[in-house]
């Protein structure tokens, strides 16, 4: 059995596939400064917390969801030394499918496009989604597909015994995802940007009206304009200055906001940002994967 610590009770201890999705049900610990939106939250199959990030849901099914990750969105990562973050520098959309052991990523940049998380089946609850990281990732780039961080399961495999089904699993998933999809990737992510945009215009107007403001051809009064984006930071955690809109029409509002919390982003504010914070007690030294 595994601990919330993230080492198991015994080295020669067996770790089955329940065990591994068991995982995921527990509560993620809350990040030095947490976001808005939903949760997308990743273990390890050690049991140690792993990830953290949120996004906005633009799409649900009983059997799939898929979320929009703004960018400037800050991705908190745990280890045992504490907590680091980093900021995306472009929008992302990411896709869960229940009973597949994995998860999909689309971006809109040439260098990335799109990869595959090998992963436990979601876990979908009220606060947003978890999963356990297996490792392994499938990226599909400029044409090419390949499977990275094989060292990092084999490493994890030499030092936690598992149950003979689970690599069979890992490479019936890999097979898959090399497979899944149309080969342009790009006609894909055109359908979720058009599933985010249509929310993020929904949920601009929904707010005028909760503010009293009938969208025209006028820009917003500055007061309005303020709080409206405040309100929509709360829903998103897109953090967007009032300035930047002062003259943008109230109908054009939606769209100015979608293609800003999607476009990639440049400068010092989307580069790479680490905070550390020492654990609350004393940790034990393992390995992160």
């Amino acid at each position: 059995m595994i601990d919330v610590r993230g080492r198991t009770d015994r080295p020669d201890t067996v770790l089955t596939v329940p065990t591994i999705r068991q995982i995921a049900t527990q509560a993620p610990p809350t990040p030095p400064a947490p976001g808005a939106g939903m949760q997308i939250a990743a273990w390890l199959p050690t049991g140690q917390f792993h990830r953290l990030f949120h996004g906005i849901l633009v799409y649900e099914q009983a059997n799939e969801r898929r979320y929009f990750v703004p960018a400037g969105s800050v991705v908190w990562n745990r280890t045992a030394r504490g907590w680091s973050s980093w900021i995306t520098r472009s929008g992302s959309y990411k896709r869960f499918l229940q009973n597949r052991w994995w998860n999909e990523t689309l971006v809109r940049n040439r260098a990335l496009g799109r990869y595959y998380d090998i992963a436990t089946p979601p876990l979908f609850h009220e606060a947003g989604v978890a999963y356990v990281d297996l490792y392994l990732d499938v990226a599909k780039r400029r044409g090419h597909t390949v499977v990275v961080d094989r060292d990092e399961w084999r490493g994890f495999v030499r030092r936690h015994p598992v149950a003979p089904e689970l690599p069979l699993l890992l490479a019936r998933a890999t097979r898959e995802a090399r497979h899944y999809g149309p080969a342009d990737w790009s006609q894909a992510l055109d359908t979720m940007e058009n599933e985010c945009r249509r929310w993020v215009v929904q949920t601009v107007r929904g707010l005028m009206a909760d503010l009293g403001v009938t969208p025209t051809h006028r820009p917003l009064e500055a007061p309005v304009l303020a709080e409206l984006l405040r309100r929509f930071a709360e829903r998103t955690g897109a953090a967007l200055a009032p300035r930047r809109y002062q003259r943008t029409p109230a109908l054009e509002l939606g769209r100015a906001l979608f293609q800003d919390i999607t476009r990639p982003q440049g400068g010092p504010a989307s580069g790479t940002r680490t905070v550390r914070t020492l654990p609350s007690r004393p940790a034990h030294r393992r390995s992160n994967g």
